[in-house]
Protein backbone atom coordinates (compact mmCIF):
# COMPACT_ATOMS: atom_id res chain seq x y z
CA UNK A 1 0.00 0.00 0.00
CA UNK A 2 1.50 3.65 -0.87
CA UNK A 3 0.93 6.42 0.83
CA UNK A 4 -1.97 7.28 -2.16
CA UNK A 5 -3.23 4.20 -1.61
CA UNK A 6 -4.12 5.29 2.23
CA UNK A 7 -7.45 6.41 1.25
CA UNK A 8 -7.43 6.71 -2.64
CA UNK A 9 -7.25 2.98 -3.48
CA UNK A 10 -10.39 2.06 -1.27
CA UNK A 11 -12.67 4.74 -3.72
CA UNK A 12 -10.80 3.11 -6.79
CA UNK A 13 -12.11 -0.47 -5.33
CA UNK A 14 -14.83 -1.12 -7.81
CA UNK A 15 -15.18 -4.71 -6.14
CA UNK A 16 -15.98 -3.70 -2.67
CA UNK A 17 -17.43 -0.09 -3.81
CA UNK A 18 -20.59 -2.06 -5.60
CA UNK A 19 -20.84 -4.16 -2.18
CA UNK A 20 -20.84 -1.42 -0.30
CA UNK A 21 -23.24 0.15 -2.01
CA UNK A 22 -25.93 -2.92 -1.55
CA UNK A 23 -25.16 -2.47 2.20
CA UNK A 24 -25.91 0.95 1.76
CA UNK A 25 -29.45 0.04 0.68
CA UNK A 26 -30.38 -1.92 3.30
CA UNK A 27 -30.96 1.76 5.25
CA UNK A 28 -32.07 3.52 2.90
CA UNK A 29 -35.59 3.66 4.81
CA UNK A 30 -34.01 3.17 8.14
CA UNK A 31 -30.78 4.36 9.36
CA UNK A 32 -28.62 2.54 10.97
CA UNK A 33 -27.94 2.84 14.46
CA UNK A 34 -24.75 4.82 14.51
CA UNK A 35 -26.28 6.83 11.74
CA UNK A 36 -29.44 7.20 13.65
CA UNK A 37 -27.05 8.97 16.11
CA UNK A 38 -25.09 11.16 13.76
CA UNK A 39 -28.67 13.07 12.80
CA UNK A 40 -29.37 13.58 16.01
CA UNK A 41 -26.09 15.37 16.70
CA UNK A 42 -26.52 17.23 13.70
CA UNK A 43 -29.84 18.36 14.72
CA UNK A 44 -28.33 19.47 17.82
CA UNK A 45 -25.46 21.12 16.36
CA UNK A 46 -27.00 23.43 14.00
CA UNK A 47 -30.38 24.06 16.21
CA UNK A 48 -29.70 27.66 16.77
CA UNK A 49 -28.61 27.74 12.70
CA UNK A 50 -31.65 27.44 10.63
CA UNK A 51 -30.96 26.91 6.99
CA UNK A 52 -27.23 25.91 7.99
CA UNK A 53 -25.12 24.92 5.25
CA UNK A 54 -23.61 21.36 5.84
CA UNK A 55 -21.45 18.65 4.20
CA UNK A 56 -21.21 15.28 4.15
CA UNK A 57 -17.59 14.33 3.31
CA UNK A 58 -17.59 10.45 1.98
CA UNK A 59 -21.51 10.92 1.33
CA UNK A 60 -21.24 7.53 -0.32
CA UNK A 61 -24.71 6.66 -1.89
CA UNK A 62 -26.85 9.62 0.37
CA UNK A 63 -28.36 7.88 2.66
CA UNK A 64 -27.20 10.14 5.75
CA UNK A 65 -28.29 13.02 4.19
CA UNK A 66 -31.67 11.46 2.94
CA UNK A 67 -32.35 10.86 6.78
CA UNK A 68 -30.62 14.00 7.88
CA UNK A 69 -32.84 16.00 5.43
CA UNK A 70 -36.28 14.07 7.01
CA UNK A 71 -35.34 15.67 9.72
CA UNK A 72 -33.81 18.85 8.91
CA UNK A 73 -35.67 19.64 5.98
CA UNK A 74 -34.71 23.44 6.35
CA UNK A 75 -30.90 22.71 6.39
CA UNK A 76 -29.19 23.48 2.67
CA UNK A 77 -26.97 19.70 2.39
CA UNK A 78 -24.01 19.08 0.21
CA UNK A 79 -22.62 15.44 -1.00
CA UNK A 80 -19.07 15.36 -1.53
CA UNK A 81 -17.47 12.15 -2.21
CA UNK A 82 -14.18 10.76 -4.71
CA UNK A 83 -16.30 8.06 -5.98
CA UNK A 84 -18.01 9.13 -9.40
CA UNK A 85 -20.55 6.32 -9.68
CA UNK A 86 -21.80 7.33 -6.03
CA UNK A 87 -21.86 10.73 -7.06
CA UNK A 88 -24.10 9.29 -10.54
CA UNK A 89 -26.31 7.77 -8.46
CA UNK A 90 -26.93 9.98 -6.03
CA UNK A 91 -27.75 12.68 -8.29
CA UNK A 92 -29.95 10.66 -10.29
CA UNK A 93 -32.15 9.77 -6.78
CA UNK A 94 -35.55 10.94 -6.83
CA UNK A 95 -35.47 10.84 -3.03
CA UNK A 96 -32.18 12.94 -3.11
CA UNK A 97 -33.58 15.89 -5.44
CA UNK A 98 -32.59 19.40 -3.79
CA UNK A 99 -29.22 18.35 -2.38
CA UNK A 100 -26.26 19.24 -4.16
CA UNK A 101 -23.28 16.76 -4.78
CA UNK A 102 -19.91 17.28 -5.91
CA UNK A 103 -16.41 15.85 -6.05
CA UNK A 104 -14.97 16.89 -3.16
CA UNK A 105 -11.05 15.38 -1.52
CA UNK A 106 -11.11 15.85 1.96
CA UNK A 107 -7.23 16.77 1.69
CA UNK A 108 -7.93 19.81 -0.13
CA UNK A 109 -11.81 21.32 -0.30
CA UNK A 110 -10.74 24.25 -1.80
CA UNK A 111 -13.00 26.11 -0.08
CA UNK A 112 -13.15 28.67 2.73
CA UNK A 113 -15.90 29.44 5.62
CA UNK A 114 -17.97 27.55 2.93
CA UNK A 115 -20.27 25.19 5.30
CA UNK A 116 -21.33 25.84 9.32
CA UNK A 117 -21.30 22.09 9.48
CA UNK A 118 -18.86 19.06 7.92
CA UNK A 119 -19.48 15.93 8.47
CA UNK A 120 -16.97 12.35 8.31
CA UNK A 121 -19.11 9.76 8.72
CA UNK A 122 -16.44 6.63 9.04
CA UNK A 123 -13.83 7.98 6.33
CA UNK A 124 -11.36 8.78 8.78
CA UNK A 125 -9.42 5.87 9.80
CA UNK A 126 -8.47 5.30 6.09
CA UNK A 127 -5.80 8.53 6.69
CA UNK A 128 -2.36 8.22 7.30
CA UNK A 129 -1.24 10.59 10.56
CA UNK A 130 0.15 13.00 7.64
CA UNK A 131 -3.49 12.35 5.64
CA UNK A 132 -4.95 12.99 8.87
CA UNK A 133 -3.38 15.97 9.98
CA UNK A 134 -3.98 17.63 6.10
CA UNK A 135 -7.67 16.31 6.26
CA UNK A 136 -8.38 18.70 9.83
CA UNK A 137 -6.95 21.65 8.11
CA UNK A 138 -8.33 21.53 5.40
CA UNK A 139 -12.02 21.02 6.70
CA UNK A 140 -10.99 24.04 9.44
CA UNK A 141 -10.03 25.79 7.11
CA UNK A 142 -13.44 25.33 4.39
CA UNK A 143 -15.63 25.81 8.09
CA UNK A 144 -17.78 29.22 8.95
CA UNK A 145 -16.49 30.73 12.47
CA UNK A 146 -18.87 28.67 15.14
CA UNK A 147 -18.65 25.71 13.09
CA UNK A 148 -17.77 22.38 13.78
CA UNK A 149 -16.93 18.83 11.99
CA UNK A 150 -18.60 16.04 13.34
CA UNK A 151 -17.14 12.25 12.46
CA UNK A 152 -18.06 8.89 13.46
CA UNK A 153 -14.54 7.60 13.30
CA UNK A 154 -12.04 4.56 15.61
CA UNK A 155 -10.69 6.24 18.42
CA UNK A 156 -9.74 5.00 21.65
CA UNK A 157 -8.49 6.15 25.07
CA UNK A 158 -5.45 4.22 25.63
CA UNK A 159 -2.07 5.23 24.85
CA UNK A 160 -1.50 3.71 21.52
CA UNK A 161 -1.55 4.56 17.91
CA UNK A 162 -2.36 1.65 16.15
CA UNK A 163 -2.09 0.90 12.59
CA UNK A 164 -3.79 -2.59 11.54
CA UNK A 165 -3.68 -4.13 7.60
CA UNK A 166 -6.48 -6.15 7.09
CA UNK A 167 -6.26 -8.92 4.07
CA UNK A 168 -9.55 -10.66 3.73
CA UNK A 169 -11.67 -11.66 0.90
CA UNK A 170 -13.37 -8.12 0.75
CA UNK A 171 -9.42 -6.72 0.46
CA UNK A 172 -7.25 -9.46 -0.94
CA UNK A 173 -4.65 -6.87 -1.58
CA UNK A 174 -4.92 -5.25 2.15
CA UNK A 175 -6.43 -2.34 3.57
CA UNK A 176 -4.74 -0.09 6.18
CA UNK A 177 -7.21 1.18 9.34
CA UNK A 178 -6.14 3.39 11.81
CA UNK A 179 -6.84 3.50 15.32
CA UNK A 180 -6.33 6.67 16.88
CA UNK A 181 -5.68 7.64 20.63
CA UNK A 182 -7.96 10.13 21.76
CA UNK A 183 -4.96 12.17 23.14
CA UNK A 184 -3.44 11.64 19.57
CA UNK A 185 -7.12 13.22 18.50
CA UNK A 186 -7.09 16.38 20.66
CA UNK A 187 -3.18 17.39 19.35
CA UNK A 188 -4.11 16.89 15.67
CA UNK A 189 -7.17 18.69 16.54
CA UNK A 190 -5.44 21.70 18.40
CA UNK A 191 -2.37 22.05 15.37
CA UNK A 192 -5.55 22.53 13.14
CA UNK A 193 -7.26 25.01 14.97
CA UNK A 194 -9.95 23.26 16.04
CA UNK A 195 -11.15 23.73 19.88
CA UNK A 196 -11.07 20.69 22.00
CA UNK A 197 -12.90 17.80 20.59
CA UNK A 198 -15.94 16.23 22.32
CA UNK A 199 -15.57 12.60 22.17
CA UNK A 200 -18.63 10.22 22.62
CA UNK A 201 -17.80 6.41 22.52
CA UNK A 202 -20.82 5.07 20.71
CA UNK A 203 -23.16 2.20 22.69
CA UNK A 204 -24.84 0.15 20.18
CA UNK A 205 -28.13 -0.67 21.96
CA UNK A 206 -28.75 -3.66 19.28
CA UNK A 207 -27.70 -7.30 19.65
CA UNK A 208 -25.83 -8.56 16.31
CA UNK A 209 -25.15 -11.98 15.79
CA UNK A 210 -21.95 -13.74 15.38
CA UNK A 211 -21.67 -15.01 11.56
CA UNK A 212 -22.10 -19.41 11.37
CA UNK A 213 -19.27 -18.90 9.05
CA UNK A 214 -15.89 -17.54 10.11
CA UNK A 215 -15.15 -16.32 6.65
CA UNK A 216 -17.52 -13.80 6.44
CA UNK A 217 -16.10 -10.58 8.10
CA UNK A 218 -18.87 -8.73 9.30
CA UNK A 219 -20.07 -6.89 12.47
CA UNK A 220 -21.11 -8.64 15.28
CA UNK A 221 -21.75 -7.69 19.20
CA UNK A 222 -20.08 -9.58 21.74
CA UNK A 223 -21.63 -8.81 25.52
CA UNK A 224 -19.61 -7.56 27.90
CA UNK A 225 -19.92 -8.19 32.13
CA UNK A 226 -21.30 -4.56 32.20
CA UNK A 227 -23.74 -5.07 30.41
CA UNK A 228 -22.31 -3.12 27.26
CA UNK A 229 -22.11 -5.03 23.50
CA UNK A 230 -18.66 -4.78 22.54
CA UNK A 231 -18.72 -4.41 18.64
CA UNK A 232 -16.54 -7.08 16.61
CA UNK A 233 -15.22 -7.31 13.12
CA UNK A 234 -13.60 -10.43 12.50
CA UNK A 235 -11.13 -10.87 15.59
CA UNK A 236 -10.61 -6.99 15.22
CA UNK A 237 -13.10 -4.96 18.19
CA UNK A 238 -14.00 -1.80 17.04
CA UNK A 239 -14.07 1.37 19.24
CA UNK A 240 -16.21 3.77 17.49
CA UNK A 241 -16.91 7.16 18.47
CA UNK A 242 -19.14 10.10 17.38
CA UNK A 243 -16.78 13.51 17.61
CA UNK A 244 -17.51 16.77 17.49
CA UNK A 245 -14.62 19.14 16.55
CA UNK A 246 -15.58 22.82 17.11
CA UNK A 247 -13.62 25.66 15.04
CA UNK A 248 -11.51 27.31 17.97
Amino acid sequence: MTERAAYLDYVADTTFTEGYREYQRRYAERPRESDRVLVEMIDRETRDRPGAEVLDLGCSTGNLLRHVRGARPDLRLTGGDLIAGHLEECRSDPGLTGIDFAEIDALAIGRTAAWDLIVMNAVLYLFTPDQFARALSSVARALRPGGALLVFDLFHPFGQELTITEASETHPEGLTLHFRSYAGVEAAASRAGFGRPRITPFRIPIDLPRPDDDDQIISYTVPAADGERLLFRGTLHQPWCHTVFPVA
